[in-house]
């Protein structure tokens, strides 16, 4: 996503800045999309397994996923359970200007040896209301590769991977040959518009199985109460928002200006529960207060999500920030 820079409001800046670090590369999860099961190995059936369904937000008996991420298809009865196989689908979107800010991507591997989906799990868990004060040229993590192994390249999937809505294609990614391997990812060229209901997944298969139908779910846009989107934070700011019923969380970005209005990164980051209100921690208090540049807060909803089935690890984000 580019830079997009505004001598008008803050608002505007807030909401058009670059995340290209929020993206993260997923597998630098990403990975930048949503789902509920209906997936399909090869030959296997599209349908889901009947303990999964298609709901976006499954009930407790069907979620074992940590409270900052629905988990199916994986619990105590298969806790050993292992895949050679992972797709991690990512989306993001800024609210405020859908049709300019579509960032999408699809990313696969094969694991040379069958990957405990535990270790899945616990890369993509998200200790909530805490918050990072990071170098902007570190990367975010990418992947449930963990251990010391080099992680494999991205496989392909197909020439095409396709996200369907009950009236026809929604969006189509293109396969490009990127170090190796093949991937599939845009930068501010989804269309302008939230998913569709009953939008799903479809990967025709080639290195990696075939993927038939799998629902993808995007999260309600953030809505700020606090702090105005108009004024610097100082150390004194107060945070909170309109919370939602689903397991959902929110993100809270700081994006740093200079005095001309140009975005220079993002300087702190907060994974927080979606229930309303957050108190930041005192050291990011002092950073706020202490810090060169004026800061703003933009606030993003994420669904985030990991089902396994038919051997299949399928991880999806969705963000939509305001």
């Amino acid at each position: 996503m580019r830079h997009l820079n505004s001598n008008n409001s803050n608002v505007g800046t807030l909401f058009s800045a670059s995340r290209t670090k929020t993206l993260n590369t997923m597998i630098p999860s990403a990975i930048g999309c949503l789902f509920v099961l209906m997936l399909t190995a090869c030959s296997s059936s599209s349908s889901p397994p009947a303990d999964q369904g298609t709901a976006q937000f499954p009930s407790a008996a069907n979620d074992s996923g940590p409270e900052s991420m629905i988990v199916t298809g994986y619990n105590d009865s298969n806790a050993d359970a292992t895949s050679p196989w992972l797709v991690v689908t990512d989306m993001f979107r800024l609210n405020s200007i859908l049709d300019a800010t579509g960032d999408g991507s699809v990313r696969m591997r094969q694991y040379s040896g069958d990957f405990p989906v535990s270790r899945h799990v616990e890369f993509y868990t998200r200790e909530l209301d805490t918050c990072e004060i990071f170098n902007p040229d570190a990367p975010d993590g990418g992947g449930g590769e963990g251990g010391d192994t080099e992680p494999s390249p991205y496989i392909s999937g197909g020439v095409n991977i396709v996200i369907n809505t009950p009236s026809g294609p929604w969006f189509t990614y293109e396969r490009a040959s990127v170090n190796g391997g093949s991937e599939y990812s845009v930068d501010n060229e989804l269309p302008g518009e939230v998913l569709p209901a009953g939008a799903t997944l479809s990967i025709p298969g080639d290195e990696f199985p075939t993927v038939a139908a799998h629902p993808l779910y995007d999260p309600e846009p953030p809505v700020r109460l606090l702090p105005d989107p108009d004024l610097p934070l100082s150390g004194d700011s107060a945070y909170s928002w309109i919370p939602t019923s689903g397991k959902t969380r929110i993100r809270a970005a700081v994006l740093a200006y200079d005095d001309d209005n140009n975005f220079i990164d993002f300087v702190v980051t907060c994974d927080l529960r979606d229930d309303g209100a957050f108190d930041m921690p005192a050291d990011v208090k002092e950073f706020i207060a202490n810090y060169r540049n004026r800061l703003y807060v933009r606030y993003s909803r994420v669904y985030d999500r990991l089902d396994f089935a038919n051997g299949i690890v399928i991880r999806q984000r969705n963000t939509i920030a305001e």
